[in-house]
């Protein structure tokens, strides 16, 4: 039954992927919940964390071996110290496997939640689901496709839109950043100014 409606959520989002995809969700409307596993081990549920915090910033990445999710990871630990003090925890979600996660970790310091949607259902939730095509990658879809399958393991081509959401304790999106094209993160200035 997973696999037939990860597969319906996966050819609704597919008919939209690309640049031109729009998003699914918007400011003010009520976020999608989730429980998924922690790189941790441990599972935790966008409820659970807003119980335990005044806002979650929940974002989805691609994963390490893509540049623009690594210098943006980086410059999310930076400010995470700031977004703790302010009451706010953060939550990066991916498809990638732990043993490449557990290396960004280790490498970059991240200090905060990295959540692990092998099967994109978060992700297919929040509607950041793309496929690696020569008209959303044109000049690298093969190679972004191989590393994609390196890293997660799948051959689908799938990939989270990277994408970030602000969420406040009645679970109700006070900010977001949804821009199709792989390459753009918002200004971590932004998600401090809405604190």
């Amino acid at each position: 039954m997973k696999n037939i409606t990860l597969t319906i959520v996966i050819l609704t989002i597919l008919s939209t992927s690309g640049f031109g995809q729009k998003s699914k969700l918007k400011v003010g409307k009520k976020a999608p919940g989730f429980e998924i596993e922690q790189l941790s081990g441990e599972k935790v549920s966008l409820e659970k964390l807003l119980t335990e915090n005044g806002f979650v910033l929940v974002h989805f990445f691609v994963g390490s071996w893509l540049k623009y999710d690594t210098l943006h990871l980086k410059k999310l630990q930076t400010i995470y110290p700031n977004l703790s003090s302010k009451n706010t925890e953060v939550i990066a979600i991916t498809r990638e496997k732990p043993i490449y996660l557990n290396k960004l970790k280790s490498s970059i310091g991240i200090t905060y939640k990295i959540g692990l949607d092998p099967n994109m259902f978060a992700m297919g939730q929040y509607g950041v689901v793309s496929k690696i095509t020569p008209h959303y990658v044109p000049l690298k879809h093969k190679e972004y496709n191989a590393s994609n399958y390196k890293h997660t393991g799948s051959k689908d081509g799938m990939m989270p839109i990277p994408a970030s959401y602000l969420i406040n304790k009645e679970g109700k999106i006070v900010w977001m950043h949804f821009d199709p094209d792989y390459r753009q993160r918002p200004d971590i200035n932004s998600i401090l100014e809405q604190l």
